[in-house]
Order: structure tokens, then sequence, then C-alpha cells
């Protein structure tokens, strides 16, 4: 299933200085509770919007192609998050990202989809895996990047398990 989605373009057109934090942030927080395993540069669209209280002009990202999502494996690669080399994943979530984190239901989302979809055990027990290590880390202070640390194998030994990877094996 696709939708149209009216844009400026790919972020890979635009410097990431251009984009709040928030708007980082909310593609960040939806990849970790998906897993999104492609959140490449060419499926993060710009689009051009306009605050309805003060007026002011500012970009706003829209995901799309969420084809690689909720992977049976925690195999992933830090390449596969184009938004852990912006700045703003060093940065502190908002106040309003923390509570979005902190209300999360992943027991709910995981009833949710089985109700809705046939989708395999182990990938839910993925979705509740990044859902709990958002929300933990999150709670913890802990920025993106430090987050993208602890999800992703190493850049210079990709066959080497993640942090997590590690911590799940011996759980």
């Amino acid at each position: 299933m696709q939708m149209y989605v009216e844009s400026e373009g790919p972020i890979e057109n635009y410097s990431p200085s251009l984009f709040a934090t928030d708007e980082v942030h909310k593609i960040a927080v939806l990849d970790l509770r998906l897993l999104n395993l492609d959140r490449n540069a060419c499926n993060i669209l710009v689009q051009n919007k306009k605050d309805p209280i003060s007026g002011e002009s500012y970009k706003s990202l829209v995901p799309i192609d969420h084809g690689l999502t909720i992977p049976d494996s925690l195999q992933i690669q830090s390449f596969d998050l184009a938004w852990l080399d912006y700045p703003q994943a060093e940065e502190p979530f908002s106040a309003k990202t923390q509570a979005y984190i902190k209300n999360l239901d992943v027991d709910a989302d995981i009833r949710l989809i089985e109700q809705n979809f046939r989708v395999r055990p182990e990938c839910l027990r993925n979705i509740k895996i990044s859902t709990i290590l958002l929300k933990k880390a999150a709670s913890k202070g802990l920025t993106l990047s430090q987050i993208g640390q602890i999800l992703c194998r190493p850049d210079d030994d990709e066959d080497a398990p993640s942090l997590l990877e590690k911590i799940v094996n011996k759980a």
C-alpha cells in the first residue's frame, strides 16, 4: 500500500542544520519502535510548513518506505539509520518527546498488530526489545547517538554483535 506525499524532495538535498531537533527525533523514535532497517536519506521527505499559531515557516520531515520494518533479527547497522549521522542525534530528547516515549505501551501495540496482521513472534519480540531499549535509555537521559551505539553493530566489524544483541543472547 502506498500513499503519495507532497514534498520538496528527500532530506539528502538539505543541510541537517535546517531541521529542528524534534523533527529528526520523531523519525528516529518511529524507526526505533519499528526497527526500520532502511531509513536512508531518500526515505525521509521534506515539507515546508507554517506553524498555525506563530505563522513561522519550518521544515517538516515525513518518513516513507516502511518495507524493511519489524525484522526477525536484531542485526542492525548504523548505515541503516540515516539520522544517526545528524547532529540532532547528539541532542537530548525534548520534554514533549520524553513524555511521548514514557507513555508508549508496547504490549498494547503488539496486541493491536496481532489483531490486524500475521507477524511472526520473533518479530514482535524485537519490537518489544527495541521499545524497552528506547524507554529505558530515554528515561536515563541517553541521546539517539548513545542509543545507536547500543543498538547497532560496530561499523568496523559488521559481523560483531551489537551490545543489544549480546544482552538479548545472554538473557
